[in-house]
């Protein structure tokens, strides 16, 4: 790593940057864009879970990039998170309905990823870099991490939605394609990819 470049704790205070980032391509354009931030930060939190694999990496303080994991049957504040906005925000009845959808979606795909996995194995739940050249340090950090706690096999789940090539081109084993028909549409499967590999 060059100077002034540290691996620490993911603060939860970088979460608004990293919604600027993947809110885009997380969320459609006919969503208002309040509502819009919120979604992609439920997306977000339910992929980050307060454990040892919660890293970040910030060069002069600041925010680059971040890698997130779990183990089998791990909770995370995401459902907590989304009850509080709720309460607080007044959202139309259909974008609550996209919320829960949405939450059930990520949870649903954790749990069948899981179904494969074995009390060794680590699920990479998300990894984001919002300055090229970044995220690799801090992905081999996680890595070497999950490797000095005795962890075996790594675990990951994508969609059609994400750089999904990336993992086969890089030593990652399908175990799994499935087809998610909500979020589908005539002729466009909304596909999902389970991977695993040996760490």
């Amino acid at each position: 790593m060059s100077a002034g470049t540290t691996i620490s704790t993911f603060n939860f205070k970088n979460i608004p940057q990293i919604v600027s980032l993947v809110q885009p391509i997380w969320t459609d354009p006919s969503m208002r864009k309040s509502y819009a931030r919120y979604y992609a930060e439920l997306i977000l939190r339910s992929n980050i879970f307060e454990n040892n694999f919660r890293l970040q990496l910030e060069n002069e303080n600041k925010f680059c990039s971040a890698a997130f994991g779990t183990v089998k049957g791990e909770k995370n504040l995401a459902r907590d998170w989304l009850n509080s906005i709720i309460q607080k925000e007044n959202f139309s009845q259909e974008e609550i309905l996209w919320f829960k959808r949405c939450l059930n979606y990520i949870e649903n795909n954790d749990k069948k990823l899981q179904s494969y996995m074995k009390e060794n194995d680590i699920q990479l739940s998300l990894f984001v870099s919002t300055i090229k050249g970044c995220g690799k340090p801090v992905l081999e950090e996680f890595l070497q991490r999950a490797r000095n706690c005795g962890f075996k096999r790594l675990f990951l789940w994508t969609d059609i939605e994400c750089n999904w090539q990336y993992y086969p081109d890089h030593g990652f084993e399908l175990i799994e394609e499935s087809v998610y028909d909500l979020y589908s549409k005539p002729d466009q499967p909304y596909k999902v990819f389970f991977y695993k590999k040996a760490l």
